[in-house]
């Protein structure tokens, strides 16, 4: 009783417009993973159409607020299906939707592969850099005996070697997913 009266408290008055305005809904929709969470059983043709869309359905057998009720279990349903949107199997399946059907995206999948690469990129450089940070702490210790200097000089070109292009790609990368965002709205 108490958490519906606190809720009650915090709801805010719509205003009627909000409910006459249209929704704009492209043609196109979805060109990006999309997953469903099922709180009831009320939804279930919903989450029926959303499976043989191909979309991740994750259920819990609660009630339309269960977030108010168990919000840890909403939170890691939620992760589930964030989780399935953001593995490398669910990005590079990314698929574009047209009137005639769904057609696999190059572009995207491109752009896929090239951030793939940029992680392994930025894991490697970083890795790298880590080295030669503690590399150069050993050489010190050891009054900077020339084959451990070798090595921490090794280690710092890998880094700068990986990590700057793989930074300016992930900047692209960033750009082309911002920019396809906003074309979407």
């Amino acid at each position: 009783e108490e958490m519906r009266e606190r809720f009650a408290r915090e709801l805010a008055p719509l205003p009627r417009r909000l409910f006459d305005e249209p929704i704009p809904v492209p043609a196109e929709w979805p060109d990006a993973p999309c997953g469903y969470l099922r709180l009831s059983r009320a939804y279930d043709d919903a989450a029926g159409r959303a499976q043989r869309l191909g979309w991740g359905v994750t259920r819990i057998d609660a009630g339309h607020l269960h977030m108010l009720v168990d919000p840890v279990a909403v939170a890691d349903a939620l992760e589930t299906v964030i989780g399935r949107l953001v593995t490398p199997t669910a990005a590079s399946s990314r698929t574009m939707v047209t009137a005639g059907g769904s057609a696999a995206d190059p572009v995207l999948a491109t752009r896929q592969r090239a951030a793939r690469l940029v992680d392994l990129g930025r894991r490697v450089g970083f890795g790298a850099l880590a080295a030669a940070i503690v590399l150069f702490a050993v050489a010190l210790y050891w009054d900077l005996p020339s084959p451990v200097v070798s090595l921490v000089i090794a280690a710092l070109v890998v880094a700068c070697l990986t990590l700057l292009p793989a930074i300016v790609m992930g900047y692209g990368i960033a750009a082309a997913e911002r920019e396809d965002r906003e074309r979407r709205v």
